[in-house]
């Protein structure tokens, strides 16, 4: 049985009723996290070019075959920026608070290299690999739910992610130490080692290096989707969540735009990227 929650539960438990005495290490750890963050956001020069990415490999192959050409990228909305920090502050917040509890953390931010793809695990517990993740609520309690729901839903790549840095390593998967971003709940979802879910993970950074060395023609991976109103077709086409949220569909998609909805009866009506065929 995984004891990281458990053993984390008992530190957050016992510090309501008295006094934790923080390591000065630990405090230092967790500043130099945060100035390194800062300075990531705001110091450096951003990085131009493509590049094998171990924590990129499993995206969608047309998001990576759009990079890697260099294609016209489109602006994160303002928040976003602070979307990211919040995430990197949680991810050592939670590294100090996984220590100050006792579990065996044996590395964190480590850099690795698998078949001359590099990445950077987040953390070793146990001899086993993990990574840390803040996942919306609805993103905690369906996609986080199991391993299969994770696989099937994977549209960030998080399980090619992980099991390239483990093979990275050549230690064990551990699985996804997960924070609700509404609640701070904190859950562990393992992975299975070895097997199909291995297998298929590497290859798939397989095949998408393979793809994207060749210079392949580009081919789109996703089709747009009927738009549904009260479960039934409007007639309309929408791009779906996952091309919604790519920041080349405009390149991609060429006949686009994103509007109110053109059958809700809100007062304020949510907003479509819908696919004009006209």
């Amino acid at each position: 049985m995984n004891t990281i929650i458990p053993t984390l539960q008992l530190l957050l438990t016992r510090a309501q009723t008295e006094q934790v005495e923080i390591p000065q290490e630990l405090i230092e750890e967790f500043t130099s996290n945060c100035v390194a963050m800062l300075t990531k956001q705001f110091g450096e020069k951003k990085e131009e070019g493509y590049r094998h990415r171990l924590s990129a490999m499993g995206k969608p192959l047309c998001q990576l075959q759009m990079e890697k050409r260099e294609a016209p990228r489109e602006q994160s909305e303002p928040f976003f920026l602070m979307k990211m920090m919040f995430g990197d502050m949680a991810e050592s917040l939670l590294v100090l608070l996984l220590k100050l509890a006792g579990v065996n953390v044996e590395a964190t931010s480590l850099k690795v290299e698998w078949d001359n793809i590099p990445g950077e695990l987040d953390i070793i517990i146990d001899g086993k690999v993990y990574d840390i993740k803040t996942a919306s609520p609805y993103a905690f309690t369906n996609k986080f739910s199991s391993f299969e729901s994770l696989q099937a839903d994977d549209t960030f790549g998080y399980v090619p992610q992980l099991y390239g840095y483990a093979a990275a390593k050549g230690i064990p998967v551990g699985g996804w130490i997960v924070v609700n971003k509404a609640t701070a709940e904190v859950i562990v979802l393992e992975a299975p080692n070895g097997g199909d879910a291995e297998t298929l993970a590497l290859h798939k950074i397989d095949k998408a290096r393979k793809v994207l060395d060749s210079d392949a023609e580009f081919k789109r991976c996703y089709k747009e989707e009927e738009e549904l109103f009260y479960k039934k077709p409007t007639g309309n086409k929408v791009l779906g969540f996952v091309c919604g949220y790519c920041p080349y569909k405009n390149t991609c998609w060429d006949n686009i735009s994103y509007e109110d909805s053109r059958v809700s009866k809100a007062k304020v009506k949510p907003k479509k990227w819908y696919v004009n065929n006209d």
